[in-house]
């Protein structure tokens, strides 16, 4: 009899109360009599996220329930010519009279074991990003079966949601973002009942656009009840439509809900009401970018097989200065040194590995030069590390070390997290572990004055960081971004960017307006970036006891600073008008707004140039009651205050031109 120390404990306690009549086999041994698991998966009546059926290299976990136990659990499974081969040779039990539970999920995770209390999944945060899309889509299998030489089918289902975009846009730009905010992205399902319990709170979500030019846009959805979900379209230009769900909504596990949009240069907010129907065929949709269809991260033999697309690298402290990023990797009889590139200008860079590599470091480099060599062009180089195995195939810079010291970073799931997320326990307040994450908070505030980045620090709390101790005036904002650099992740406000403290909110990671702070005073900043939320805190108070923040903060009326005597002038002249104007000044170390007035009525707007402020001004003009950017509806280029009296700028045909002149 051959049972392994893995399986000897529960058969152990198997004998007390069966008197073990008939042990099992380990199932990754044969001893010439055992069978061998075969499976094959069906898909009837319906569509994976962008196919009929599984392609070459996707992976699923596989559980094998035995009235005693568990008898295998989460062997790995890669469809490989048309058939699904185990990473090892697996074997059924001897006793050909005893029926087991087989269940199977896809995509694959180390950290879907089989448990009583079910698998958590969390569908990806950006489902445009390729493999984000078909990652997200969830499918269960379940069947019984006695030991066989036979294959076993595999019923595979949809344990999701789908939510159907159409979108006619009727203006003369292009839409470059679509998000679904206000949603939840994570669930438990039970592989035994395919049941879904809905955990976490609600984040927002970025699209899946068809590759075909098809003006539709979809995503992935965990089931959820009685949610009032918004879109928000962005295009190049950077304008943002809201779209507000009308009334609640249910989605449910195998069902695909439609909505059909229409914008035009009129919509600034409207309703529309999803149409709820079966999950069925539609092969003619093939969401993700350039219509790629592999799984993020996807490495056939469980990470390391060189797929082209399958290893990422995030930046962080390293994007400034204009540099580029190479790699060096080897293993025991090679070696290679390959470029990083960023193909959709997202800030994360493929990693294009060959085959067989198993070690890795990277290498931040001077953009004087063109190609890699030790000898020069080498800024900074990290450690050297294992390659990962997916689901940790991102690898993550950190921090700079002491100086002449190697950069420290580390392998994590897209989200920086570790692999399966927080299963509980740990830091509940998310206490500072002391690991920079490559994003920092920037904004107006005087520690920062939109230059310097409070870096947001790892907690315990997987996938969740925070910066402590930030000190906002009254209207202040900021935003949060890749440290040093706006070219990288750069998110703020989507539909809400008067926040208030103590509040968690949804933020979107393109075209965000700045999230101002309604009331002054000292707070942390809590980020989870895989659920696209903030959490304004004040001080030493747990991130746990936030309230979700639904609607926009009440908008302060703005204070005059302390000014001069010193008076400019603005005149919109021939270019557009507005209903509200302000100035913004700034010096080398702070920033602050003033409202601008027009005390004769003669259409030319004056403001007294504030104490310690006389060299550069913006003139704005404004929406709302605040002045804040999120107000800002025109604004002029960056001005230099003239000294050689000149105090009267007139614009010329438009905002970007005009001139000084003496008023």
């Amino acid at each position: 009899m051959k049972i392994s120390k893995l399986l000897a404990a529960m058969f152990c306690f198997a004998a007390i109360a069966t008197s073990c009549e008939t042990p099992f086999e380990d199932p990754q041994q044969g001893d010439g009599q055992a069978k061998k698991i075969s499976l094959f998966s069906t898909m009837t009546n319906f569509t994976r996220a962008t196919d009929t059926a599984f392609e070459e290299g996707d992976q699923i976990g596989l559980h094998i329930v035995i009235p005693q136990g568990t008898y295998l659990n989460n062997a790995h499974f890669t469809y490989t010519e048309g058939a699904l081969v185990g990473e090892k040779d697996y074997y059924w039990y001897m006793d050909e009279g005893t029926e087991s539970d087989v269940y199977a999920y896809y995509p694959y995770s180390a950290t879907g074991n089989y448990r009583a209390g079910g698998y958590t999944f969390t569908v990806s945060a950006d489902q445009n990003r390729a493999g984000g899309y078909t990652a997200s889509d969830l499918m269960i299998a379940h069947t019984t079966s006695k030991p066989t030489a036979e294959a076993v089918e595999l019923p595979f289902k949809h344990a999701l949601s789908k939510v159907v975009v159409n979108i006619d846009n009727q203006l003369e730009e292009e839409i470059e973002n679509v998000w679904f905010s206000e949603v939840y992205g994570t669930t438990t399902v039970s592989f035994k009942s395919g049941e879904t319990t809905v955990s976490g709170t609600k984040g927002t979500i970025k699209t899946a656009r068809a590759a075909n030019g098809d003006p539709t846009w979809a995503l992935i959805l965990v089931p959820q009840e009685n949610v009032t979900p918004k879109l928000i379209i962005t295009t190049v230009s950077k304008k943002q439509y809201t779209y507000q769900l009308s009334g609640e909504v249910s989605f449910s596990a195998g069902k695909v809900s439609s909505a059909s949009i229409t914008i035009s240069d009129d919509s600034i907010y409207t309703d529309f009401t999803p149409v709820i129907s079966d999950w069925v065929a539609d092969d003619e949709l093939q969401f993700g970018q350039s219509g790629s269809t592999d799984i993020e991260g996807d490495g056939g033999d469980g990470g390391n097989t060189g797929s082209s697309d399958g290893f990422y690298f995030h930046p962080g402290v390293w994007a400034s200065d204009g540099a580029w990023f190479s790699a060096h990797a080897w293993n025991e009889s090679t070696s290679e040194d390959v470029t990083l590139t960023d193909n959709d200008g997202d800030g994360v860079y493929e990693i294009p590995l060959s085959a067989g590599m198993t070690k890795i470091l990277f290498c931040r480099m001077d953009p004087a030069v063109s190609s890699f060599s030790w000898e020069t062009g080498v800024w900074n180089q990290t450690e050297d590390y294992e390659i990962g195995v997916y689901p940790n195939n991102h690898f993550f810079i950190d921090a700079y070390g002491p100086d002449g010291a190697k950069t420290t970073g580390h392998w994590g799931p897209a989200d920086g997290g570790n692999a399966g997320g927080n299963t509980g326990g740990g830091n509940t307040d998310g206490g500072n572990t002391g690991s920079a994450s490559g994003l920092g908070v920037v904004g107006g505030f005087a520690a920062s004055n939109w230059g310097t980045d409070i870096p947001l620090m790892t907690t315990e709390v997987a996938g969740l960081t925070v910066a402590k101790n930030i000190t906002f005036n009254a209207g202040e904002g900021f935003k949060i971004r890749t440290v040093g650099s706006w070219d990288g992740v750069n998110i703020g406000a989507g539909s809400i960017n008067f926040v208030e403290a103590n509040k968690y909110f949804a933020v979107i990671g393109e075209n965000a307006g700045d999230l101002c702070v309604v009331t002054a005073g000292t707070y942390d900043i809590y980020f989870n970036q895989s659920a696209m939320r903030v959490y304004l805190m004040t001080a030493g108070t747990p991130y746990t006891e936030a309230v979700e923040q639904t609607t926009n903060g009440t908008e302060l009326e703005p204070e005059q600073p302390d000014s001069t005597e010193n008076v400019i002038y603005f005149s919109v002249g021939n270019a557009a008008a507005g209903s509200r104007y302000a100035a913004y000044f700034w010096n080398s170390t702070s920033n602050v707004w003033a409202s601008m007035t027009d005390s004769d009525g003669d259409n030319i707007y004056e403001v007294n140039i504030p104490v310690g402020y006389g060299e550069n001004v913006i003139f704005c003009s404004m929406s709302g009651v605040a002045n804040s950017w999120n107000n800002k509806v025109n604004q002029t280029n960056d001005l230099i205050i003239p000294t050689d009296g000149k105090n009267l700028y007139t614009l010329s045909g438009s905002w970007t031109n005009g001139s000084w002149s003496v008023k």
